[in-house]
């Protein structure tokens, strides 16, 4: 089936014009089309549309942005047990929007590694959490928004729960990039 596409003429302002090519110039898309659908794209994703001063929504959630610095000077606070518990109830939170956000294909039968595959997916999506991938029984996070691996490793914990068997185990600790075996699937 070939999408149908609509020509339409575009005003902006000379202040709009410019920050758009400098975006284009800059790599973030090719041109002013393929810009403007990232834009939207965005939107169906973020809901940022809906946006006004102060008030973010991300679908049925609320949400407040932080600094990085900021978020990472929070858990640096924690005893890593304390990391750990709190990361897994973020988790097992953010599963439950993500099920209303992203919900399976309808009629697909995933197992548990596919579904896992593809809740992170979605996570990597959507979250700026950073991108997760699974080799085998290893799942590895690149670009985390913190390093943080007790923290981290119970937010997987909680987002991946019903899906893994046992406690993710940490093998390697890396500003870009947290690794863990995963000991099972159910």
């Amino acid at each position: 089936m070939v999408e149908k596409k609509i020509k339409t003429t575009l005003y902006l302002s000379e202040e709009h014009y410019r920050h758009a090519a400098e975006l284009i110039k800059s790599g973030v898309a090719k041109d002013l089309r393929s810009l403007i659908e990232k834009l939207l794209d965005l939107d169906r994703y973020t809901g940022i549309a809906g946006w006004s001063e102060g008030i973010f929504y991300y679908g049925p959630r609320r949400i407040g942005i932080i600094t990085q610095e900021t978020f990472s000077g929070i858990l640096q606070s924690l005893e890593p047990e304390k990391k750990y518990l709190v990361g897994k109830d973020v988790g097992y939170k953010s599963r439950i929007t993500m099920s209303f956000l992203a919900p399976p294909p309808e009629g697909a039968a995933l197992n548990s590694k596919d579904e896992a595959s593809r809740l992170l997916l979605e996570l990597s999506r959507r979250s700026g959490w950073g991108n997760f991938r699974i080799h085998g029984n290893i799942l590895i996070m690149f670009n985390p928004l913190v390093a943080e691996a007790e923290f981290i490793r119970g937010y997987l914990e909680g987002y991946l729960n019903g899906l893994i068997d046992g406690e993710l185990e940490v093998i390697e600790v890396y500003a870009s990039r947290l690794t863990y075996r995963i000991p099972h699937f159910k």
